[in-house]
């Protein structure tokens, strides 16, 4: 059991040593969204790291200012032209309007277990200067971006889909995490068990040691 909390601990250890994490900065936009308008405004990134890890993680910072937060909807897409929806008229369920916030600084992220932006208002909510903010699960499901290349173009897209009030995209920021390749992961693994193998032939030698002056007078004891 304490062998393997011990080799446990050891993998976790190595395995976010090797995490390698990619960061599109902050993305100044500063542009009104359209109102009432699906064609909406869309912001890309570009990433060329030359990395081809697997995509294990992402996450988007979204900056809006004033605006009506069950209005807006957005997704994100990556170079394959997969797509993860970020906002779908948060609050909206029947014939509400959704939620009535003006604005909003938070991340979305499948980087752990977090609550639905889409129910925030359920979820004890913190508010900066009238923004929500925190980090929240998006309304959809990231795990479609974690096929094929980090590298290329990533378009966030938004849209105001009813008339009133306006939002502004402030800026926003885009995160990603990749992990080693299989045979990467084969390597750590094995050099983590060998680390285990040798601090316990260490522990036993030093057992031994330490045994060794209580062997000695139960032999002489016996003679």
């Amino acid at each position: 059991m304490k062998t393997n909390l011990i080799l446990s601990g050891l993998l976790m250890a190595v395995l976010t040593a090797h995490a390698t994490v990619y960061d599109s900065g902050t993305v100044s936009v500063g542009t009104a969204i359209p109102d009432n308008n699906p064609s909406g405004y869309a912001s890309s990134v570009t990433f060329a790291t030359g990395d081809v890890n697997a995509i294990n993680g992402v996450s988007v910072t979204l900056n809006l200012s004033g605006g009506y937060n069950g209005d807006l909807y957005g997704y994100l897409i990556n170079p394959n032209g997969d797509l993860a929806v970020l906002l779908n008229r948060v609050g909206q369920t029947g014939g509400n309007y959704g939620y009535g916030d003006a604005g909003m600084n938070v991340t979305l992220s499948d980087f752990g277990t977090f609550n639905s932006i889409q129910d925030y208002q359920n979820h004890s909510p913190v508010f900066s200067g009238g923004q929500l903010t925190g980090t929240w699960a998006p309304a959809g499901d990231f795990s479609a971006l974690h096929t094929g290349s980090l590298d290329g173009q990533w378009t966030l897209f938004l849209a105001d889909l009813s008339s009133g009030d306006q939002s502004t995209l402030v800026n926003w920021n885009l995160n990603i995490s990749v992990v080693p390749e299989p045979v990467t992961w084969a390597l750590l693994l094995f050099g983590a068990v060998m680390a285990l193998a040798g601090l316990g032939i260490l522990i036993r030698r030093w057992s031994n040691l330490r045994m060794l002056p209580e062997k000695i007078t139960a032999w002489m004891d016996a003679v």
